[in-house]
C-alpha cells in the first residue's frame, strides 16, 4: 500500500478535507457535543500547541526517517526488512 492520510469527504461530498487540525475543526462545527477540543481556554490553547508539535515533529523528523529507511532503499532497489 501506499502511504495513508486522513481525510473527511464533507459537505455533499463536494469536498476533501486532509488535514488532521482541519478536520477536528469542521467536525468540532458540525457539531460540538462531545466537544472534540477541552472547552477551558487555557486547556483548548495546549490542546492546539500540542497538535502543532506533533506535526512539527512528524513533519522534520518522522517523515525524513521514513523517507531515508524506507522509500529510498526501495528506489534504489535495496531490500527493506
Amino acid at each position: 500500500g501506499g502511504v495513508q492520510q486522513p481525510y473527511v469527504r464533507a459537505g455533499d461530498g463536494d469536498f476533501t478535507i486532509a488535514d488532521s487540525a482541519a478536520i477536528c475543526a469542521y467536525l468540532e462545527r458540525l457539531s460540538s457535543e462531545p466537544p472534540l477540543y477541552p472547552q477551558p481556554a487555557r486547556d483548548y490553547a495546549l490542546a492546539l500547541s500540542l497538535e502543532q508539535y506533533a506535526g512539527t515533529l512528524f513533519r522534520e523528523v518522522v517523515h525524513p526517517l521514513f523517507h531515508e529507511t524506507v522509500v529510498h532503499p526501495k528506489m534504489r532497489g535495496v531490500a527493506v526488512i
